[in-house]
């Protein structure tokens, strides 16, 4: 009997949590997460509280794995400004940003509509740039898997490996 693949998931955020999304009925994702304090979750909700790299995949009773779904999740200052110290923690107000790639392509989330984003390779040549307008933003670039790119959000840059 031939077992089909598990659909790749699609990775969101909202509401300080990560979710996943597999169209293979009855999937369960597993999520490796690049920072000391989650390693490996099992389920479709993650909480999170910093920068991560996330790599997910589906699986499935009677499927074949999906291939790995790769995604940075950081945090973009909205307004830097520390608004009180509560339980010796500084507040700082800041946007979640969800960052992937797939064949030289970006796609941004959660930058606030008319924020200039501008894509650098290692070398400092700019490869690609875009206004953030809606909800997720699209940008082609001359980058593979495996290059660097730097991401200029703003006044804010991000690393993030092209996938």
């Amino acid at each position: 009997m031939q077992q089909y693949k598990c659909a790749i998931p699609i990775i969101t955020y909202s509401d300080g949590c990560l979710h996943y999304i597999c169209e293979t009925e009855g999937a369960e994702c597993i999520t490796n997460i690049t920072d000391v304090d989650i390693q490996t979750h099992k389920g479709n909700v993650v909480r999170l509280t910093a920068t991560y790299t996330i790599n997910v995949y589906a699986t499935a009773t009677g499927y074949e794995n999906s291939d790995i779904a790769t995604a940075t999740l950081c945090w973009i200052d909205a307004d830097p400004k520390i608004e009180g110290i509560e339980n010796r923690v500084a507040q700082v107000r800041a946007n979640a940003v969800l960052i992937q790639s797939h064949n030289g392509v970006l796609s941004i989330a959660g930058v606030a509509d008319g924020t200039d984003i501008a894509v650098y390779s290692t070398s400092g040549q700019m490869v690609g740039s875009a206004k953030a307008r809606g909800t997720t933003s699209t940008i082609a670039t001359s980058l593979r898997s495996g290059n660097v790119a730097i991401i200029r959000i703003g006044d804010k840059s991000i690393k993030v490996v092209m996938q």
